[in-house]
């Protein structure tokens, strides 16, 4: 549990995923400030969560993560309100196939961005107090899907930065925690309405050819099981509470299980044994 004066930045908290996570971290202690781009979703939200978990528990700071400078300055005011930010999950991501340049700058950019800001404000040389560090990727960054080829790519990208920090010698020094959540399908409005916006001439064709589609103007993915949106505030809970260095979770309506990952040692082994 945290402590009263410990806060959390989660990114793409007005709803869904990043609602969840904000959800678990306020059950576990900490105040909140949430970044997004709706406006009016977001303070609805905060408001609703201070009701919930009590007043000033849960703030909204609208930010665009592509936004650099706009980013920079919402860290900086959540940081001057409450003095240090122990937690950072860049969970804010979209699905555009057709505008895959905005898709980047969202999924893969934007998370790098966070992260950067975080580990400036937390390194314990650099006068922090450490911290963790969370990304949402997607079983998208492992298991890759023809429909979602940008998104899949962004997503991996960003479970393998992850991942390499992790594995900086200097990580325990700086007193830096990173870990990385890999949702499946979740009952979203991203998963429930993304319509053919959301996808490359293209591939929609030829999605819609092979009859992936649930339809032509609704759901782009395809007709599969959702994972409930408090079994992500439970997943959320256990990365949390294990607190492992590295540690990617997966998260779906099969299984919430930790994802092992070979080294190169290993990989070389293999194939000097096959």
């Amino acid at each position: 549990m945290a402590s009263v004066v410990e806060a959390a930045i989660v990114t793409g908290a007005a709803q869904g995923i990043g609602k969840s996570i904000a959800t678990s971290l306020l059950k576990q202690g900490y105040k909140i400030f949430i970044f997004d781009l709706d406006l009016n979703l977001g303070q609805a939200t905060a408001k609703d969560l201070c009701q919930k978990f009590g007043e000033s528990k849960a703030t909204f700071k609208k930010c665009d993560v592509t936004d650099k400078e706009q980013f920079i300055g919402a860290f900086n005011e959540a940081v001057k309100t409450c003095g240090h930010i122990s937690v950072m999950v860049n969970n804010a991501g979209i699905a555009d196939e057709f505008n895959f340049e905005k898709c980047i700058a969202v999924n893969l950019i934007g998370v790098i961005q966070g992260c950067n800001l975080a580990i400036d404000h937390m390194r314990k040389d650099k006068g922090g107090k450490g911290g963790i560090i969370v990304n949402v990727a997607s079983m998208a960054a492992v298991d890759a899907h023809f429909i979602l080829p940008t998104y899949c790519a962004t997503k991996s990208g960003s479970l393998q930065f992850t991942r390499a920090w992790s594995k900086n010698p200097k990580c325990e020094e700086y007193g830096l925690t990173f870990m990385c959540l890999c949702p499946g399908f979740v009952d979203t409005e991203m998963v429930r309405t993304g319509g053919p916006h959301c996808l490359n001439p293209n591939i929609f064709e030829l999605a819609k050819s092979s009859g992936l589609l649930k339809s032509e103007e609704t759901a782009v993915l395809p007709k599969v099981r959702t994972t409930r949106l408090e079994t992500i505030e439970d997943a959320f809970l256990k990365l949390m509470n294990d607190k492992q260095n590295g540690s990617v979770l997966e998260v779906s309506i099969f299984r919430i299980e930790y994802l092992k990952q070979p080294s190169v040692m290993q990989v070389n082994n293999d194939k000097e044994t096959s």
